[in-house]
């Protein structure tokens, strides 16, 4: 699944795996009966032993191995797992829910291509198996075939059409598409067959997020949590939604908590790191970026926020090997070659600088911030040519942006084009900007209007910009420009 939303991608495949209950048992009733009630009350080994002497009973009994590899299969034991399911049918080769057992064990296992065999196979036997058909669905979608999983989703809601589970699937794979009309649909249908159903809430939530409705998103998360347990991945997300919002205090204790749960979990840990950025905490979010990198090291946007959390300390060396590992990772990491870029800059690397800039933009020509680094170095070098085409793109990405306007105002001014520095100039004086940011852009109307020789509207801006001017240098600068232009007028 993505991200970046931050959003937690496993959730589907947990959805879909269905292990069936143990079948009745045919004979000895005693032994199945004591292990069947040793299974349901999480006593696995028992139940193995217990089936082992059933099998020591009657060697035949396909039913028996196929219960007993349910029971391997939920110790998280595939091998053995798969082994008593493969006698199960080599004594009955024509039953569909031990091939749908197996697969389930191969798909957990990893074996994608022979968990897709018995899928197969399981179908063939019994073509509106319904834990068979959830079950490849979670496969196909595995495997990217998002089409086919849906296919199959469909073929059990027209079996079965109020089927909770293979409603909150369906949502899962629209929303995977992206399409959010569709998955909000199937949700809700969930929620009006089972009104308490965590996954279905968890998925409508997911929806909401991904539609920036984050207050929503938290309301649904809210319900999932109170309709079932605390669920790390939930409490995950609703802190993501948290940190969009801004509320870093409950985000926070959302990832503390999910880590609680599950101390592995990378995406709390990010999350976490986020919320304590968003803190100004940054020694912390360090710390938390670090164990998101530790249980998922291959993350390039994990080893960026750590770089922005070491910049915010002042350890620079730290921020530049953790772009280096970004970029390594993702040649194409618009963020990390973008800040890469301004620290090369910073030192002097200037030729370093410009490739990471037009990586950059390359990898993503709407990255406001390699833009304009890009015009802006463009400029400094004394090649407003390329700086003016550079800057026009990120003006038209964002014409409102004032800063953006006036560093188009500084490259035609570079090129001597003092009507259209003007231009961009002025429109950045209709927009709300700092005093700072007023000062100098008045300052650089000033000198435009000197440029084209109209040395009364030149002294007018020279004037409101030292009205607004605080820095002493930059006001003795305008004075003498001031004094320069009055003497030249007299």
């Amino acid at each position: 699944m993505t991200s970046g939303w931050s959003l937690v991608a496993a959730a589907i495949i947990a959805t879909a795996l269905l292990w069936p209950a143990p079948a009745a048992p045919e004979s000895p009733e005693d032994l199945f009966s004591q292990a069947a009630d040793a299974e349901q009350s999480g006593n696995l080994d028992a139940a193995i032993d217990l089936l082992t002497r059933a099998v020591a009973l009657e060697p035949d009994n396909a039913a028996i191995y196929n219960n007993r590899g349910i029971v391997y299969a939920r110790k998280k034991e595939y091998d053995e797992a798969i082994r008593d399911f493969t006698k199960a049918l080599s004594l009955n080769p024509d039953n569909p829910s031990t091939y749908n057992n197996r697969g389930m064990a191969y798909l957990e296992k990893g074996d994608l291509e022979a968990a897709a065999r018995d899928f197969n196979r399981s179908l063939d036997l019994d073509p509106e198996q319904i834990p068979t058909l959830l079950n490849r669905a979670a496969l196909q979608m595995k495997n990217g075939m998002l089409d086919r999983a849906i296919r199959d989703v469909k073929t059990v809601l027209q079996i079965e059409n109020r089927n909770v589970k293979a409603l909150i699937v369906l949502g899962r794979l629209l929303l995977a598409q992206g399409s959010l009309d569709g998955a909000m649909k199937a949700f809700s249908e969930a929620l009006r067959e089972d009104p308490n159903n965590p996954s279905a809430f968890k998925g409508r939530g997911d929806v909401s997020f991904m539609r920036g409705k984050f207050a929503a998103a938290i309301e649904d998360y809210d319900r999932a949590l109170k309709s079932g347990r605390r669920d790390a991945e939930i409490l995950t997300n609703r802190c993501s939604a948290s940190i969009r919002l801004r509320d870093m205090q409950s985000a926070t204790r959302d990832c503390q908590e999910a880590l609680e749960i599950n101390p592995g979990l990378g995406e709390a840990s990010y999350n976490l790191g986020l919320a304590r950025a968003g803190q100004e905490k940054h020694k912390e979010a360090v710390e938390a970026f670090s164990r998101a990198l530790a249980a998922s090291p291959d993350r390039p946007d994990y080893y960026y926020v750590r770089a922005i959390s070491f910049l915010r300390l002042g350890q620079e060396e730290e921020a530049l090997k953790d772009f280096d590992k970004a970029v390594e990772l993702d040649p194409k990491h618009a963020d990390s070659l973008n800040y890469r870029g301004t620290i090369l800059w910073r030192r002097g690397d200037i030729e370093p600088a410009f490739n990471d800039f037009r990586k950059a933009v390359q990898a993503d020509q709407r990255h406001i911030a390699a833009l304009m680094n890009l015009g802006m170095g463009y400029l400094s070098q004394g090649l407003p040519d390329k700086a003016v085409p550079i800057l026009e793109k990120a003006v038209e990405l964002e014409p409102k942006d004032p800063v953006i306007s006036a560093a188009l105002g500084e490259a035609w001014l570079a090129k001597k084009d003092w009507q259209r520095a003007l231009s961009c100039f002025n429109n950045s004086l209709k927009r709300e900007l700092s005093t700072e940011q007023k000062t100098q852009i008045l300052a650089q109307t000033g000198l435009a209007w000197e440029k084209s020789g109209n040395a009364r509207k030149a002294l007018k801006s020279y004037e409101q910009a030292m009205q607004t001017a605080s820095d002493p240098a930059v006001r003795k600068r305008l004075s003498e420009k001031i004094s320069n232009l009055d003497s030249r007028r007299r």
